[in-house]
């Protein structure tokens, strides 16, 4: 399952709000794989009104010449990007951009600005992609996220128009943004929110995201005064009911109270779905699984809920150690192909706590891209490794495409340990020393040395 680029990005752009002492790229250099959440920003970086040429209209003539001048600027940013000229691939996105008023390339040449760690370019880029693309919330983020450090009242009208474009959306990323940024960033970030808020008086939507960003500081009481507001405006709204669950599970410390209470909303709005699915899950996280599969099986019967039910299901009743029913419906869920790859790796699972590697590794296999791909590549290593084919085993360990740093690392201490159980001391030994050049203090590869020095020492 493929994620939004703006996830891809978001972990650099909010690390700009206040710096970082992460380097730029993965620690591992012969990887060389650039880690988005590593990267440097100057904060003091001076913020003007984008430089960058925006077009207010396109003469229909000159847009097929346009866009084969852009192209040619492509290549030629291509080529310097190759070449590890990142300074003039910059300035051919400069004039790509220029003649062809491109969001596309708006957004590549931001991320390549952000990776150059040139940030007074990114945000003129991140501007222009914002201004050209209106409606694209990733790129009202990414200006957004970019410009609160030093244009506050600015970054206020990107995160109002990313509102207006998707307000659904930005609830939906707004945690992962307030995770990633520093106090200070937060701090800014929720001011914004409560201004929009006050500007937004009468929108249910604009109370809920000021009392989801609230929860996310531990201000409580202004959370649940923004969700009385909200309830006053629209008492069946799913997101604020969710939100006040997990108030009261907050204040309570206990589960109970918040099932309780989701349960009473799930019987006055017996129609909403999401709300029932949203109890369903939590019903799973407290282990509560009988009644877990009497709300499943309530929303098996709606379409638009058919593909995730089954998967869920099938989850459950493997949670609860019936492997059979769970087969049935992981099985079924696999016709849907937005939820094959989860499919697939839960079937891996099954087979691999019933010791059928054969079929496990088979499921493991299918997943070739998405979230799951490298799970998947580890379990199937650990698989391999069991059956002592090394070879195998990291022949797969290598070919997988991290796409963080934890996944990276846990890769490696895979990788390190399948060459200590081929008894390959030596190589183990050599990637060992490269990792802990670049990360000396990491006590899981400081555990995996030990190890290897007892080996030596035998």
């Amino acid at each position: 399952m493929s994620k939004p680029s703006v996830l891809v990005y978001l972990t650099a752009l909010v690390l700009a709000t206040a710096g970082s002492y992460l380097t730029g790229i993965f620690p591992f250099s012969r990887i060389n794989k650039t880690d988005p959440s590593a990267i440097v920003l100057d904060t003091n970086a001076s913020v003007e009104n984008t430089s960058i040429p925006i077009a207010t209209t396109v003469d229909p003539e000159a847009k097929e010449s346009a866009y084969r001048n852009a192209l040619d600027y492509l290549i030629l940013a291509e080529i310097a990007k190759m070449n590890e000229q990142d300074s003039l691939a910059l300035t051919y996105y400069q004039h790509a951009f220029t003649v062809s008023q491109s969001a596309e390339v708006a957004q590549e040449a931001t991320e390549l600005a952000l990776e150059a760690g040139d940030p007074s370019i990114a945000i003129e880029f991140a501007q222009a992609w914002a201004k050209v693309d209106p409606h694209d919330l990733s790129a009202q983020l990414v200006a957004m996220t970019l410009l609160l450090p030093s244009d506050h009242k600015l970054a206020e009208q990107y995160l109002t128009q990313a509102f207006v474009s998707d307000p659904e959306g930005l609830a939906t990323h707004l945690s992962l943004v307030q995770s990633r940024l520093p106090e200070e960033g937060r701090a800014l970030l929720y001011q914004a929110i409560v201004d929009l808020a006050k500007q937004q008086i009468n929108s249910p939507e604009a109370q809920a995201l000021a009392a989801q960003a609230a929860i996310y500081e531990q201000q409580f009481t202004q959370a649940n005064s923004y969700l009385e507001a909200t309830f006053r405006l629209k008492p069946e709204m799913t997101t604020a009911i969710k939100l006040k669950a997990k108030l009261i599970r907050y204040n309570d410390k206990n589960d109970q109270q918040a099932l309780s209470y989701l349960l009473q909303k799930v019987n006055t709005f017996p129609e909403n779905d999401d709300l029932r699915a949203f109890y369903a899950h939590a019903l799973i996280e407290s282990k509560q699984y009988p009644e877990a599969i009497k709300q499943l099986e309530h929303l098996l019967k709606k379409d638009r809920y058919r593909s995730i039910t089954l998967l869920l299901l099938g989850e459950v009743y493997h949670l609860m150690g019936n492997e059979t029913t769970a087969l049935t419906y992981v099985n079924q869920a696999l016709n849907f192909p937005e939820y094959q790859a989860a499919a697939h790796y839960l079937l891996g699972e099954i087979y691999q706590q019933q010791k059928n590697f054969s079929l496990a590794l088979t499921h493991f296999s299918n997943i070739t891209e998405g979230e799951y791909h490298v799970p998947a590549i580890l379990n199937s290593a650990i698989i391999l490794n069991k059956n002592q084919q090394f070879e195998e085993a990291l022949d797969i360990l290598r070919s997988a495409e991290p796409s963080d740093f934890q996944e990276q690392k846990q890769l490696l201490l895979l990788e390190v340990s399948t060459l200590i159980n081929a008894k390959n001391i030596a190589e183990a030994s050599e990637l060992l020393s490269h990792i802990l050049h670049n990360l000396p203090e990491d006590p899981d590869f400081l555990k995996q040395q030990e190890s290897i020095e007892k080996i030596n020492l035998r």
